[in-house]
């Protein structure tokens, strides 16, 4: 199985030309390459990764999600991609801003949890 880093990366697709698409910005838009340190500091924009981070590790592991709601022992299930998930969040964004937003803890819940409300479980 594919790491989350490696379906980001868009593994397997072709190459935009130059200054297209996903494939970055055009040099001298004072934007970080792919796979550099972007340095998010915008809240919205914080924000919006980092559920945007959870909603692929949601769609990969939709059944596994699903069971750890029902035995209410999500985050241990699924620890590893979790984890995975949060540092490629941190290599993104600036450190004291994720500090003060608690934007990935906020998107865990809205995310995960929320979007799971649907599924039977005796924690709710």
């Amino acid at each position: 199985m594919k790491t989350l880093s490696e379906r980001r990366s868009g593994e397997g697709l072709s190459e935009p030309r130059s200054g297209e698409g996903l494939s970055g910005p055009r040099s001298g838009t004072g934007l970080s390459e792919p796979g550099s340190r972007v340095g998010l500091s915008e809240p919205e924009r914080v924000a919006r990764l980092a559920r945007a981070i959870l909603s692929d590790v949601m769609l990969y592991h939709a059944d596994e999600v699903q069971r750890g709601i029902e035995a209410d022992d999500l985050f241990e299930r699924l620890a590893p991609e979790l984890e995975e998930a949060q540092l490629y969040f941190e290599s993104r964004v600036e450190a004291d801003v994720a500090r003060e937003l608690n934007a990935w803890n906020r998107a865990l819940v809205d995310v995960l949890v929320y979007r799971s409300r649907h599924v039977r479980s005796r924690i709710w």
